[in-house]
């Protein structure tokens, strides 16, 4: 694939429009299934106004076009030399979860209300820790200090699990440090930074196991018996209900899929959160595993064309910043599929089909930035085929 992107792509436009093209075409394919999807949720609560919703995503997607363009302006080295107000502002963000403009759903605190209209905070320190990491990294003084490097990284890990406990909400930990393990790989960080915060990661992991609210061990040990245990009437419909109704979905799906609104019509199958985690399962339901295998497929080319513009890179921060973000999109994506095939439940909507306006605005807004790391001149010519 490699090679095919570097005999055809001859100047840096082209795989931008590449990139805006497969953006456009994933939006379009999320709003079709997003109205199934109303119209699934509608049979339940009827007064969801289908049209209304979809309305406010066209919208959303609309603004956050609008955002990718001015981002797209803004050199990215900007970033670099703000590190510690975007840092700070991210944290400011997630604080606001203790203040009255909180807002709980499903037993979590992840939403502020701030009148016309709502967002998690937590999107916005995701594109926070990227930027801090890759500036972190690229700090020859930090960078060359593994001391100051573990100490760094430590603080950062430590503001993420307590952020993450304070929602709660752990599968934005996983994604935040998916990424950051990312830009740490193309970094190529010393072996002792490596050996040191796997191990505390794993020391971590273990002392969470003992102290973590019952409803994570709930969602572990449901997982246990659905795929190796046998389930208990009162789970089979409710702490289970979620994940087997998913599974269910997949499994009606078959190979061709029921067609669209087959969720809609089904008198067994209701799926919970089906317009924003859950979508894709109403996808495996409604065009099968072959359509689910083009959907995966066209996001993997839309995570290599990113991923192509690191390679491009010569300069670190700019390498990192696209590496971080496109890891976390990455990471979102693969964990929502992974949950609806039976994975313990995290919250994580699907990109560019979940419903969500702010978290919309904010992924465009972060392939801005990708888009303006392209159009900036430290690039590898020489694996171009033509003049830049």
């Amino acid at each position: 694939m490699q090679n095919i992107i570097r005999q055809y792509i001859t100047k840096k436009d082209q795989l931008q429009r590449l990139i805006l093209l497969m953006i456009g075409t994933l939006f379009c394919m999320g709003l079709f299934f997003l109205f199934y999807a109303y119209i699934a949720e509608a049979i339940k609560l009827p007064n969801i106004k289908i049209f209304n919703n979809l309305g406010v995503q066209i919208a959303a997607f609309g603004v956050g076009l609008l955002v990718m363009y001015l981002v797209s302006r803004l050199k990215y080295q900007v970033y670099r030399r703000h590190i510690l107000l975007i840092g700070g502002l991210s944290l400011v963000s997630m604080l606001l979860l203790v203040t009255p403009l909180a807002i709980e759903r499903n037993g979590a605190v992840r939403w502020l209300d701030l009148g016309i209209l709502q967002f998690q905070p937590s999107e916005i320190l995701k594109l926070g820790f990227v930027l801090f990491f890759a500036f972190l990294f690229t700090q020859k003084s930090i960078r060359n200090n593994v001391k100051k490097l573990l100490t760094f990284t430590a603080a950062g890990f430590i503001v993420l699990l307590g952020t993450s406990v304070l929602q709660p909400d752990y599968g934005a930990a996983v994604i935040i440090g998916s990424a950051i393990m990312g830009m740490a790989i193309i970094a190529r960080l010393p072996k002792v930074w490596w050996i040191s915060i796997i191990s505390a990661l794993i020391v971590a992991s273990i002392g969470l196991s003992f102290v973590a609210p019952s409803y994570i061990a709930n969602r572990f040990k449901v997982f246990y018996d659905i795929n190796f245990g046998e389930l208990t009437p009162e789970q089979r419909y409710g702490e289970a209900y979620h994940s087997l109704q998913n599974l269910e979905a997949v499994r009606v799906g078959g190979l061709l899929g029921q067609g669209p609104g087959y969720v809609a019509q089904s008198s067994h199958l209701s799926i919970p959160e089906v317009t924003t985690d859950s979508i894709f399962a109403l996808i495996a339901a409604e065009v099968g595993f072959i359509g689910s295998l083009i959907l995966i497929t066209l996001f993997l080319c839309f995570f290599l064309l990113c991923y192509t513009i690191a390679d491009f890179t010569k300069d670190p921060f700019g390498k990192y910043v696209v590496v971080g973000i496109t890891t976390l999109f990455a990471a979102q994506f693969f964990v929502n599929i992974l949950v609806v095939l039976g994975l313990p439940a995290t919250g994580i909507p699907l990109i560019f089909f979940s419903r969500g306006g702010s978290s919309l605005v904010i992924t465009l807004a972060s392939v801005g930035i990708i888009l303006n790391v392209l159009k900036q001149k430290p690039t590898r010519r020489e694996i171009y085929r033509g003049e830049i």
